[in-house]
């Protein structure tokens, strides 16, 4: 089915199209010519086609189609690009969207794409208070915004990253070897003379490395420098005089070096700081000291997977603490949240936790809904066949709550620019559950059906019974297990006959949600957009929480723990810590685990980090959701307090003990003679010899009471004589 981000590309022959919008009522999509998108800083206006047009060239031999990759930049928050120090790629932003803000709602660009235009409204502004007074100029800013996602951060100047990365560089020195910098290429800005950096010179900046190595040099700005005009820029020549024949050493003309800032910025181009700590310091220093150790609402819906909504509820039901089994010990209760798909009913999505409801849970929810069901189910020891709960398609609409409950901020633009591309997102009035009724009536099926009854719950709860946080009975990992049930059993089993419509009917497909799904997730929405495990990262990333982790010199820590990936080591970024102090990155977590957080780097990649343990068994915090984390953490902090409290007792116990035996001590030589001599004493070795004497003795006593089963009576310095040595 043709939907927005849907990518149609021929690699040999250079085409890659992206659909940006879409008109279902006349079938039109706006395609984009990604091409030249890429390559030019003005942005075209995307071309239209017929669907029809767009199935027959994707069906085209050697065309493919897949879920266009906008750059990473498109998905980046505020906070992230202000912590990256991309302010002034902020103010280019903002200052071209208030230009256009007022053009690119939905109804204009529904008008310029497939209308008659908004000529109208663009004369309005260059004659009143426009900053531009050209047509183009606002056209510019339109087709770009609409180019690249429908998003606001499409302005950002993502180009400014690649600036200078297309530098020419020319094999030697000759016309074409212009010199970067303030001074100018004519160098008529600065006393210095020199001349630009070439290829060649680029190559002679590791020889002159390779060379200091060899002869043993301290790798440093001045030896580079000495290094390099001593091995590349020095002119020895061999004068006959009367007085025989004299070397004489020069160096090249001024117009032909190169200046100690060029060599200064080439050196630490050329150098890792790795090399250079090995360099000052010596291997074994170095990796002594610097070395890093280490998921009526059906007005308008097409079809399944067209439209989910979304919302939470808290439980009536308290959950049982899993790490302390000595009492039942309640976690509070949980915050269920549903994703629905509007058309069928079907549950397509959930999760459990311990805050909000907020967006992070929401985001969870909607992981979920785009994952595997039998591998979710699998976790909590739950068997599922694919039929049972084959939903794992990314929506075209979503219908969320806009409020205190979610804040979702700056969430609509990320979806619309991610892998995923959720065409829109519906916001209803908070405490308005009757504008996301499928979703609100799902809870007192599922959520109140599965803790009825059951212990900890509030719903048999009256004032003269024991509290039902003092009888918790269900885990966490019981609870989910509970709920898959539930999900499953009404996905298969309720009664959807009212949805039917003349064909399903006609054709007697059944009448359950699941049964609505599969018979028309094909016929309607042309199998609907499934997701592929291959593309789960890129799916799920715009959904997970984003936070700041600082990044030491032993590990990437948040909240206090410890993370690892050997792409850190790679990066330098423990070593940078070290040597330069902590500092912080962007990563995101998901709430379902605290085994791991993920990093994206800058060309899109995801990588690992994974919790660091200081035994060879699992850490403690491993497969453990974060809410359980957190109470862990609390309950911890009591328990140390209890031992800090312990320790000033036992401390205080253990002091006096010491005192009375020194004290005994002192009593036992109150009699003694005191000395004044200040040479060693006279007899300590022969005292020692005739000690050890006496405990190699008991010793042998004490052996000898385990072989004889009897008590041998202990001999005392005092009855000691020859005979007593044989048993």
């Amino acid at each position: 089915m043709i939907h927005v981000n849907m990518h149609i590309f021929n690699k040999p022959l250079n085409v890659s199209l992206r659909v940006c919008a879409i008109n279902t009522r006349d079938s039109l999509a706006a395609v984009a010519d990604m091409t030249w998108a890429k390559e030019s800083a003005n942005a075209r206006k995307p071309k239209i086609y017929k669907f029809d047009d767009l199935y027959k060239l994707a069906e085209q031999n050697g065309y493919e189609v897949e879920d266009y990759k906008l750059p990473v930049e498109m998905g980046y928050s505020e906070d992230r690009l202000i912590r990256e120090k991309k302010q002034h790629w902020i103010k280019k932003r903002d200052a071209r969207f208030e230009v256009v803000e007022s053009l690119v709602s939905t109804t204009n660009i529904e008008l310029y794409l497939f209308g008659d235009g908004i000529g109208i409204q663009i004369r309005e502004l260059i004659n009143s208070t426009g900053p531009y007074k050209t047509a183009g100029a606002y056209y510019n800013i339109i087709n770009r915004y609409i180019v690249w996602g429908c998003n606001k951060n499409a302005l950002l100047p993502v180009g400014l990253k690649n600036v200078g990365s297309n530098y020419f560089w020319p094999e030697e020195h000759g016309p074409e070897n212009v010199k970067r910098g303030c001074g100018k290429s004519d160098n008529s800005k600065t006393d210095s003379k020199s001349r630009g950096v070439t290829k060649q010179d680029k190559r002679n900046f590791l020889t002159t490395i390779k060379l200091l190595k060899k002869e043993k040099i301290k790798l440093t700005p001045a030896n580079f420098d000495i290094g390099y005009r001593k091995y590349f820029e020095k002119i020895t020549e061999y004068i006959e005089t009367p007085y025989g024949t004299r070397k004489h050493v020069s160096t090249v003309d001024e117009e032909d070096q190169l200046s100690e800032s060029q060599l200064s910025y080439h050196f630490n181009l050329s150098l890792s700081m790795k090399d250079k700590l090995k360099n000052w310091h010596g291997h074994v220093t170095y990796e002594k000291d610097y070395a890093d150790r280490q998921g009526i609402s059906r007005d308008g819906v097409i079809g399944p997977s067209f439209r989910y909504e979304i919302d939470a509820t808290v439980l009536d039901i308290y959950v049982r603490y899993p790490y302390d089994t000595t009492g039942r010990f309640s976690m509070g209760r949980p915050v269920l949240y549903l994703v629905i798909d509007v058309y069928s009913t079907v549950v397509v999505g959930m999760y459990i936790g311990f805050h909000g409801p907020d967006w992070t849970g929401a985001s969870e929810a909607m992981i979920n809904a785009f994952s595997n069901k039998v591998e979710f189910a699998a976790r909590y020891s739950i068997e599922l066949k694919d039929e049972d709960w084959p939903c794992h398609h990314i929506c075209y609409e979503l219908t969320v709550d806009n409020g205190v409950e979610y804040s979702l901020g700056h969430m609509s633009g990320v979806l619309k620019s991610s892998v995923a591309a959720i065409e829109t997102v519906n916001y209803v009035a908070v405490f308005r559950g009757d504008c996301k009724g499928i979703v609100e009536r799902k809870f007192g099926v599922i959520a109140n059906e599965v803790v009825k009854h059951e212990p900890g719950n509030l719903k048999d709860f009256k004032r003269e019974d024991i509290h039902p946080s003092n009888e918790s009975l269900w885990d966490i990992k019981s609870l989910y297990a509970a709920i898959i049930l539930e999900i499953k059993y009404h996905n298969n089993n309720a009664d959807r006959l009212h949805l039917h419509d003349f064909r399903m009917a006609s054709e007697l497909h059944g009448i359950t949600p699941l049964d609505i799904w599969k018979s028309n997730i094909d016929e309607e929405m042309n199998g609907g957009r499934p997701t592929v495990p291959e593309r789960m990262s890129d799916y799920i990333w715009p959904f997970m929480a984003e936070i700041v982790v600082t990044v030491r010199g032993d590990g990437v820590y948040y909240k206090r723990e410890a993370y690892h990936s050997d792409y850190a080591k790679q990066a330098n970024w423990y070593t940078k810590a070290k040597l330069e102090g902590a500092f912080p990155a962007t990563f995101r977590r998901t709430l379902a685990s605290a085994s791991f957080i993920i990093y994206q780097t800058t060309d899109g990649e995801y990588v690992l980090f994974f919790l660091k343990s200081s035994t060879n068994k699992p850490h403690r915090f491993s497969n453990q959701p974060w809410e359980v984390v957190e109470h862990r953490k609390s309950q911890e902090k009591s328990i140390r307090n209890r031992l800090k409290v312990m320790q000033r007792l036992e401390k205080l116990k253990k002091d006096s003990e010491v005192d009375d035996l020194r004290d005994l001590n002192l009593k036992q030589i109150e009699e003694a003679l005191k000395t004044t001599t200040k040479a060693p004493q006279k007899g300590v070795k022969e005292r020692r010899a005739e000690q050890g004497e006496i405990d190699k003795l008991n010793i042998a006593i004490q052996i000898a009471e385990q072989f004889s089963g009897g008590i041998t009576e202990f001999i005392t310095n005092d009855s000691m004589d020859e005979d007593d040595y044989e048993f």
